[in-house]
This record gives structure tokens, C-alpha cells and sequence, in this order.
């Protein structure tokens, strides 16, 4: 998933990568407890973040995992937010050897 970030958007993209994480954990939370409201929202924000960056791939991950709550559909949130915990860590990964990657 390669991307590129101006260096002088680096320290917004890292906070909005890191809040990003730890929304898919919260996310991940909501789930186990079949509470769909906050994950879409949650997603909602990764969506806008993200994708206002230029990674699309993340965004649309992020929007099927809003989509499948709107919908009520919890075995498809579960598989969406999988997929989107994947590409989160794809892209930390893809920062480089000096950053932590995602947990």
C-alpha cells in the first residue's frame, strides 16, 4: 500500500494513524459486546481521517465496516474491522523501520 505524506504533514498523519489504531481497538471492544452504534461512528472518523490523506484502501475498509453496522449485520462488521486492523498495520509497517508497529 505504498503512500506518501509531505514531510511537514508527518506529525498530523502519525496522531491520526495512532487514533485511528486505537479506535479499531475500541471498535473491537463495542463488537464483543454486539454495540454497532459506536463502531460506526468510530469508523465514520477513520474514513474522513484517512482517507483525507489519500489511503483509499483504508477508507473503503473503514466505510464497508460503517455500512455493515448501519445495516445491523455484526458477523460482517467482525470481518470488515479484521480487514481493517490489517491495513492499519499494513501502513504503520510501511513507515518505516523507526516506527512501532501497529499492536
Amino acid at each position: 500500500m505504498p503512500f506518501h505524506v509531505h514531510p511537514a504533514d508527518a506529525p498530523l498523519f502519525e496522531a491520526v494513524l495512532t487514533r485511528s489504531v486505537h479506535d479499531a481497538a475500541s471498535m473491537a471492544e463495542s463488537l464483543e459486546q454486539h454495540s454497532l452504534q459506536p463502531v460506526a461512528e468510530l469508523a465514520h472518523r477513520i474514513v474522513g481521517a484517512l482517507g483525507a490523506f489519500g489511503l483509499t484502501q483504508v477508507a473503503a475498509a473503514a466505510g464497508a465496516l460503517e455500512r455493515a453496522c448501519r445495516h445491523g449485520d455484526h458477523a460482517q462488521a467482525r470481518q470488515c474491522l479484521d480487514e481493517l486492523e490489517g491495513l492499519l498495520r499494513e501502513t504503520r509497517a510501511s513507515m518505516g523501520p523507526n516506527e512501532n508497529p501497529v499492536p
